[in-house]
């Protein structure tokens, strides 16, 4: 058990960084670097995931939302441009497929936070192309 870990993750990052550098392999942690693997993959689909919601609940915002639309308009376009400049960042080929496998699972997520926002009930089915949501 490597107790710099524990102790000082930054550090203990640096130290495994520098090991990979230097090709001194079998000094790795490698119980907790594949560890960390597994997360950082995790943190990126999920970090994408939250952003592809948000663009879909301000997307039914603009289309449904009329009554307030003309008072938040210029809002949420804001905060749609931000969050699709977030996913882009975030973004591979491979989260992009693993959104694209989930997609009517998210969509229904968005319905349901839009619907708890507004009242009011968004389509069935996703309205908008992938495009307009993942870029």
């Amino acid at each position: 058990m490597n107790k710099l870990y524990d102790i000082d993750f930054p550090l203990w990052s640096k130290q495994q960084a520098q090991l990979l550098r230097e090709g001194k392999f079998n000094e790795l942690d490698l119980e907790h670097l594949i560890e960390e693997v597994e997360e950082l993959g995790k943190s990126e689909y999920k970090t994408c995931r939250s952003y592809a919601i948000l663009i879909m609940i301000y997307l039914l915002c603009l289309r449904y939302w009329e009554t307030e639309k003309d008072y938040n308009e210029r809002h949420w376009n804001s905060e749609l441009y931000n969050f699709r400049l977030l996913l882009q960042k975030n973004l591979s080929n491979s989260i992009k497929n693993k959104l694209l496998q989930s997609w009517n699972e998210l969509y229904q997520e968005a319905a349901k936070d839009f619907k708890d926002k507004t009242g009011l009930i968004a389509p069935q089915d996703c309205p908008f192309s992938t495009e307009e949501i993942l870029g």
